[in-house]
C-alpha cells in the first residue's frame, strides 16, 4: 500500500493533517464537546428563547389592555407563533445543551397598549433578523429551518403590529 503525505491538504473543513480527519476544533459538537460555533448557537438560542418567552408575556399582557375583538384575535394569533417557536427553540437548546434550560428573565411589561405596539413592532424586526443571523451557525438543516420559518414569522408579525398601530393613529 503507497502512503501518500496529507499534511498539507484540505477539505471542507481545513487542512487535513496527519490524521486524515481535519482541524478537531471545526468537528461538529457531538464528536468532542462543543466548537466555538456550537457555542455560539447556544449562546443564540438562549437569547431567543428569552425573548419568545417575553414576547409571550408581553403579548399577553397587550391582549388584557385592549377591548378591540379585532387586536386580540391578531395579537392571539402572534401569541400562538412565538408559543411555538419558544417550544421548538427551548427543545432544540436542550439537545443541544444536553438537557441544560435557558435562562429566562421577566423584563418589564408595557405600560400602555401604544407604547406595546410600537416597541412590538421593532422587536420583531430586529427578532426576523437575528433568526436569519443565526441560521447559518445551525449544524443540521433541520435547525436552520427552524430558525428562518421563525424569522419569517416574526417579520409577518411586524406587520401585524404594524397594521394595529395604524389602526390607532387613525382612530
Amino acid at each position: 500500500m503507497i502512503y501518500r503525505d496529507i499534511s498539507n491538504e484540505s477539505n471542507r473543513y481545513g487542512v487535513l493533517g496527519w490524521s486524515g480527519y481535519g482541524d478537531p476544533s471545526v468537528w461538529p459538537a457531538s464528536a468532542h464537546g462543543m466548537t466555538s460555533g456550537a457555542a455560539e448557537l447556544l449562546s443564540r438560542l438562549d437569547k431567543a428563547v428569552d425573548g419568545e418567552y417575553n414576547a409571550l408575556r408581553t403579548y399577553g399582557a397587550l391582549v388584557n389592555m385592549t377591548r378591540d375583538e379585532n387586536f386580540k384575535d391578531i395579537l392571539e394569533s402572534i401569541r400562538y407563533d412565538e408559543s411555538t417557536h419558544f417550544q421548538r427553540l427551548s427543545h432544540i437548546y436542550a439537545t443541544l445543551s444536553r438537557g441544560l434550560r435557558p435562562s429566562l428573565t421577566d423584563r418589564p411589561l408595557p405600560k400602555s397598549f401604544e407604547t406595546g405596539i410600537e416597541d412590538s413592532i421593532q422587536d420583531e424586526l430586529n427578532d426576523s433578523k437575528f433568526y436569519q443571523e443565526t441560521s447559518p451557525y445551525a449544524p443540521d438543516a433541520r435547525i436552520s429551518q427552524v430558525l428562518m420559518y421563525a424569522s419569517h414569522d416574526e417579520g409577518r408579525h411586524s406587520v401585524w403590529f404594524t397594521y394595529i398601530w395604524n389602526k390607532l393613529l387613525h382612530h
